[in-house]
């Protein structure tokens, strides 16, 4: 990596990615016998959307990624004359801690619901939307914006993205959850 800062959120790229990874497998084989009540109440005929959506998400994610690792340069990045490259890295510190919390969170609601319980869970969800939402402010309002096709490529893949974390996790999902 060029600079610390750039190693700085590598870390938390990678730290956060396993967290994220070993919550959703430790939820899977540690609760098979609930592990499809994690759709909570969404319908039946809406899964599919989901299913297409978490998929366009994740592969948005790499050139985003990608672009804050290889395109942009924090010792001159500036978002909006006011942040520099630390809001890309909480951002994404905020978007990994949530991601990794959702799980076992939906799991510890569907054993034992509670009012509290569904507080946390929904604060999560909505943290990780602005996580991701403060990433695409990076990108629409950050100075660095070369090369056009690779920042086009990366703001795309993040409001992909963010479609998934706003609008399909923080609002649908919590929605149709049952309870």
């Amino acid at each position: 990596m060029r600079t610390r800062e750039h190693r700085v959120l590598l870390a938390v790229l990678l730290v956060g990615g396993i967290a994220v990874l070993a919550s959703y497998v430790q939820g899977y084989l540690s609760h098979p016998e609930v592990r499809w009540e994690i759709w909570g109440g969404i319908p039946i005929a809406l899964r599919p959307v989901y299913t297409v959506s978490m998929v366009l998400a994740a592969l948005g994610y790499f050139p985003m990624t990608t672009f804050f690792l290889l395109r942009v340069d924090p010792r001159t990045f500036e978002v909006a004359g006011r942040f520099g490259y630390s809001l890309i890295t909480l951002s994404y510190a905020v978007v990994m801690a949530g991601s990794a919390a959702w799980m076992p969170l939906t799991y510890a609601m569907i054993v034992s619901p509670a009012a509290g319980l569904w507080l946390i869970l929904r604060l999560v969800l909505v943290a990780v939307a602005a996580g991701s939402l403060g990433l695409l402010f990076a990108l629409l309002a950050g100075t660095e914006r070369t090369p056009k096709a690779w920042h086009r490529l990366a703001v795309l893949g993040c409001v992909l993205f963010c479609w998934q974390t706003m609008v399909l996790d923080a609002l649908v999902w919590t929605y149709y959850y049952p309870f």
